[in-house]
């Protein structure tokens, strides 16, 4: 059976449509991820994306049209969702796991590690696709992480807004821009009151930080001014999951001294039903 194929209509909210749900995304990136070993990363990303996805590379590209004008890449790209959630309405989810990259697909050790990141939406079809796919490297893990259990997984609570994810989605740029500017006078360990408590931030080389307690602790450890510009956000129909991505600058060293980096994001909030609107995950890289 096509992975997605027996999730036709959306969760209405109820346990059992959202696990239903959350089951198709997982399936659906599990089966993403055989489709590369079996076929290749390029044959795996024409598969699973969608006519509108978008990649990092490492500016944000058109998925489709960035892998048709090149030729396969060498190698064996492999990963796992070790984290997953949907939207409430079952139409916009997303996954988190490590993979692990081999020069040859013989090769015993990996040469690189890292952990992705990929948003899925819901086709008309009832299938999902990847909508936007990003990724930070790191170093080989220290131990080894347990598969995403679905059965286990249970909704949380969230924040249900009337049907208008246009609406939602320009809320969320201008709280992004909001958040910008507080980090700027504040600095980003300001953003600690806006994370939600099982948030993810990827970190280009470290390992992911996971729950509040890590952010936090990244996020007081930051090496200096950060800012940044959302290009493009987008919604799920009940108002309760969201994305937003653009660009970043970061400032280190003093007056004088200091030296900017830029890169670009990627960015998940979550309706909270009592604190509104939560990062629940964050991934930048330069």
């Amino acid at each position: 059976m096509a992975a997605g194929s027996i999730y036709q209509q959306p969760a209405s909210g109820s346990g059992l449509e959202w696990q239903s749900a959350l089951r198709g995304v997982v399936e659906s990136e599990l089966a993403f991820a055989r489709t590369s070993g079996e076929k290749g990363t390029k044959e795996a990303f024409l598969t699973f994306l969608a006519e509108d996805s978008v990649l990092f590379r490492p500016q944000p590209v058109s998925g489709r049209k960035f892998l048709l004008d090149r030729p396969p890449a060498p190698g064996k790209l492999s990963w796992r969702p070790i984290f997953a959630d949907v939207s409430s309405a079952g139409d916009l989810g997303y996954t988190t796991g490590p993979y692990e990259y081999r020069k040859d697909a013989a090769d015993a050790v990996p040469a690189s590690y890292g952990n992705y990141f990929t948003i899925w939406k819901k086709q008309p079809d009832g299938t999902w696709k990847v909508l936007i796919d990003y990724g930070t490297s790191n170093p080989a893990p220290t131990k080894k992480l347990p598969d995403f259990d679905v059965g286990r997984a249970k909704p949380s609570e969230a924040s249900k807004a009337p049907a208008n994810p246009e609406k939602t989605a320009a809320t969320l740029i201008e709280l992004d821009r909001q958040l910008s500017s507080i980090s700027a006078i504040q600095g980003e360990a300001a953003l600690g009151e806006h994370i939600a408590d099982d948030a993810r931030f990827l970190r280009f080389e470290r390992q992911p930080a996971v729950g509040a307690s890590e952010v936090r602790a990244l996020l007081v450890a930051g090496p200096g001014a950060w800012t940044w510009e959302p290009l493009k956000s987008g919604a799920s129909i009940s108002g309760d999951l969201g994305y937003t991505y653009g660009t970043f600058e970061l400032q280190t060293g003093g007056q004088g001294d200091h030296s900017i980096q830029r890169g670009y994001y990627l960015r998940v909030y979550k309706n909270q039903p009592k604190t509104g609107w939560k990062i629940v995950v964050d991934v930048l890289s330069f």
